[in-house]
């Protein structure tokens, strides 16, 4: 019998703190209380992205993941040519400076919550969907991927929890994923003396992904627009211990999908028969 260790973003840093001590941590206490040598890990967006700076950092704590299954994984958003990308990077340029000097990291989860609660239920529901399909960056041709939700189209209940945490370096270090296709480093501070301080170069050093040895399984959709087919290739390139890549049959599944979407189960149920050799 093997546990599973699913993760999604938390840390109120960055996804790069996330990696290095939120995931070792969940994984010391799993196999404490369990007595297991491994574990296995199911990750989904960042948390894929975190598990391969991880793996390729703290390589001891690689070691104790007997394999991966990576939902929507990306490293890079270079190749990323939705609005999106664009809108986070202008959003950046104009807070970053601002709320670095006031050490403001947190995002305002409380006022973000009231703000969804308001505008996904009732006649301004469609406020609600359009938003979140313009973050999806969903295909044309598709509509709004919530209504092809269990939610049946009413998210008011899934905003009362959502977001559960975050921070803006969260939001600025996934703008720098698309300066270009190789710029999977750690957060780049606006400051040259800082960087020097905090990674002793100007510039820090790009993740050594390469290390990565954990057999992983990954799973996309044809229309994930976070997960452009050249950023997985230059992750494919990178990582090599990938086992297999499973794509979603529907040619109009989105990264948002994997969690909305009754399509999703055809991916729960792969990732299962993937997982059977390991669950022993």
């Amino acid at each position: 019998m093997w546990y599973l260790a699913a993760a999604f973003l938390s840390s109120p840093r960055s996804f790069h703190e996330h990696a290095l001590y939120d995931h070792p941590a969940c994984i010391d206490m799993i196999l404490a209380k369990t007595v297991y040598r491994q574990l296995l890990y199911i990750g989904y967006s960042m948390g894929s992205l975190s598990l391969l700076i991880m793996a390729s950092l703290k390589p001891e704590y690689g070691r104790k993941v007997a394999a991966a299954f990576l939902m929507a994984p990306s490293t890079t958003q270079y190749y990323n040519d939705g609005n999106f990308i664009s809108l986070l990077n202008a959003v950046t340029n104009s807070t970053e400076p601002v709320t670095e000097r006031l050490q403001m990291v947190q995002l305002p989860i409380g006022l973000i919550r009231q703000f969804s609660q308001i505008t996904c239920r009732g006649e301004a529901r469609w406020i609600c969907k359009s938003a979140m399909a313009v973050a999806d960056q969903q295909p044309q041709g598709r509509g709004l991927h919530l209504k092809y939700s269990p939610l049946q189209g009413n998210s008011y209940y899934f905003h009362e929890t959502f977001p559960g945490s975050g921070s803006l370096r969260t939001t600025w270090h996934i703008a720098q994923l698309a300066w270009g296709e190789g710029s999977f480093r750690p957060y780049v501070y606006s400051s040259r003396e800082k960087n020097l301080r905090r990674y002793g170069v100007p510039v820090p050093p790009k993740y050594p992904i390469e290390r990565v040895t954990i057999p992983i399984f990954t799973y996309t959709g044809n229309s994930d627009k976070l997960v452009a087919e050249g950023d997985y290739r230059f992750m494919q390139r990178s990582v090599r211990s990938i086992v297999c890549r499973w794509r979603h049959p529907d040619p109009l599944f989105s990264h948002a999908d994997f969690t909305f979407s009754w399509g999703a189960l055809l991916v729960y149920r792969q990732m299962i028969k993937d997982m059977d050799g390991w669950l022993q």
